[in-house]
């Protein structure tokens, strides 16, 4: 009890001591409920996010000009990114060092690549929140368009 109520006490069914019991039903008490094995435990609270910001992007790559591009840096807010390969097969790495792997340029040829190969017209969904990177497999320019969902700025 506060100095204040001390003071001046709430008159029994008045409007202050209708309000707090009417604040206090609606505040649902944290009781112990039971597990599937019938011991008791307190509930925990948690919270559901969802991502509030989005954007989005276009790159062009070749390996006869940018053969390189680093999509979105390293997030810790980072929901998922999107990506589409809309014109050439490109291959999705996570460091610059498999990004630079010369077998990527020749991934087109048949051979292997130091990464994943996403397919012209593919379309991946990456929930990672680490830098991300696309390199061209062909001489001919290829777009990769992305959209990033971040759950804040």
């Amino acid at each position: 009890m506060s100095e204040l109520d001390e003071l001046f006490p709430p008159r029994p069914g008045g409007l202050v001591d209708s309000a707090r019991k009417q604040a206090a039903a609606a505040t649902p008490a944290d009781e112990p409920g039971e597990d599937f094995d019938g011991s008791r435990y307190n509930p925990v609270k948690v919270q559901v996010r969802v991502p509030e910001i989005a954007s989005a992007g276009t790159v062009v790559v070749s390996t006869g000009g940018t053969a390189v591009q680093r999509i979105i840096g390293t997030d810790g807010e980072r929901a998922r990114t999107i990506l589409t390969a809309l014109d050439e097969d490109v291959v999705i790495t996570f460091s610059r060092v498999a990004a630079d792997d010369p077998r990527n340029a020749e991934t087109a040829a048949g051979k292997s690549a130091g990464g994943y190969v996403l397919a012209a017209g593919a379309q991946i969904t990456l929930d990672t929140v680490s830098e991300i990177f696309v390199t061209a497999t062909s001489a001919t320019a290829g777009r990769v368009s992305f959209i990033r969902q971040s759950y804040s700025a």
